[in-house]
């Protein structure tokens, strides 16, 4: 179907004002970004507007930002403005990964990865979420100084996955009772690390 947005293909992006001050003209032509410049746009395209329109609206409700509601669902927020604006179909309303808490324990009178006793304690559809659970040592994560790490990654759904996308993590301070950031994955530590090997 032709493109609801645009002329050809084209849009106009900006606008110079006549010295003589009597209006505007055009001063740059852009490819529209619905159809990309060509003017046609899929047959469907009404039902990804409302359905947009839609996301939008329910998003606002439940006074979420575009990013944190991005996050929710595991989409880049560009993803998301795209499906919002019908530009882009929009997906299932569940998210694609969670963001999975996980406590370290290191065993000095054991051997190998016996040493470590990991243990997940929660899952969160959101990133903020996740770090505020662990910052605020919520459920006393660090079990009285049992737990010496922290682990926030995000990770796909799915059976047993075995690799997380990204990964904060955390060491928990007893002189000032309180979990902090680390810069980097702490050496003891596998390098494998995946918060689901502790699930099932």
């Amino acid at each position: 179907m032709k493109c609801p947005d645009c002329t050809n293909g084209k849009i106009v992006g900006l606008f110079a004002i006549r010295s003589d001050g009597s209006g505007c003209d055009p001063a740059i032509v852009l490819p529209c970004p619905r159809c990309g410049g060509g003017g046609v746009v899929p047959d469907d395209t009404p039902a990804w507007i409302e359905a947009g329109r839609r996301l939008k609206e329910d998003r606002l409700s439940r006074g979420k930002t575009l990013r944190q509601e991005a996050e929710a669902r595991g989409l880049r927020p560009s993803e998301l403005s795209r499906m919002e604006r019908g530009i882009q179909r929009p997906v299932s309303g569940e998210p694609r990964s969670v963001y999975a808490v996980t406590t370290y324990h290191l065993d000095e009178a054991a051997e190998g990865r016996d040493r470590l006793q990991p243990r997940t304690v929660g899952l969160f559809a959101s990133r903020e979420s996740a770090v505020q659970c662990v910052e605020g040592n919520m459920g006393d994560l660090n079990e009285a100084g049992w737990y010496r790490w922290a682990v926030i990654e995000e990770v796909e759904l799915g059976l047993y996955p075995c690799s997380a996308g990204t990964a904060a993590f955390y060491g928990f301070d007893r002189s000032n009772d309180k979990w902090v950031g680390l810069d980097s994955r702490p050496a003891e530590l596998p390098d494998d690390l995946a918060s689901f090997h502790t699930v099932g």
